[in-house]
């Protein structure tokens, strides 16, 4: 299995549509689909509301179970999270990260220079999957390299058998303001956790 199928594998069992994974892995939808044939992965549907939300929530979930109206609510609030995030994360000026990229990226650049652990990276960007629905930290690779050529000379990112590590050029600082990624919140939980 080539780095690229590995990569999409990831996110369909993450729960991506073909659509949201085209999106993560800088891919275009039919390579996607390309693969997923090729593979024979089932990928998530996506709801209605990926194309249009309702004018009126309050009645698009009216006859709803609970939980499916928490998963149609959450849903709602990832897509316009993706689309206020996903296209425009740039930690260096003209240098763009896709969404999951620049939480890798910033998650690495909390404990820039000290190596992190697969786990904890991978508990930082999934920790709304339970532990069966995880995907594969074959993944995190296919990440690490795209995030590699984005921002080399700038910033590299090694790998070791304990995990990942981010290191920065003399003089390089990475700019975070334009966007507050959702793993920022999981990532300075774990930083206070590890630091002790």
């Amino acid at each position: 299995m080539t780095e690229r199928e590995a990569a999409i594998s990831a996110c369909c069992q993450a729960g991506l549509s073909v659509n949201q994974t085209a999106r993560e892995l800088g891919l275009t939808p039919g390579q996607v689909t390309e693969t997923r044939k090729k593979l024979k992965l089932d990928f998530a549907k996506g709801l209605a509301a990926e194309a249009n939300p309702p004018a009126d929530y309050h009645e698009a979930i009216a006859n709803m179970r609970p939980l499916e109206a928490v998963e149609y609510l959450t849903h709602l609030l990832d897509q316009i999270l993706w689309q206020g995030q996903a296209h425009g994360v740039e930690p260096i000026a003209g240098r763009r990260l896709t969404l999951k990229e620049a939480q890798l990226t910033y998650f690495l650049h909390q404990r820039a220079g000290r190596t992190v652990p697969t786990e904890a990276i991978m508990h930082a960007l999934y920790s709304d999957r339970a532990a069966g629905e995880m995907p594969h930290v074959q993944g995190l690779s296919v990440f690490t390299c795209r995030i590699r050529r984005k921002l080399a000379p700038h910033a590299s990112i090694t790998r070791n058998h304990i995990g990942f590590m981010l290191t920065l050029a003399p003089g390089v600082t990475l700019d975070w303001s334009r966007g507050i990624l959702p793993v920022a919140r999981h990532s300075a939980k774990w930083a206070r956790q590890d630091d002790g």
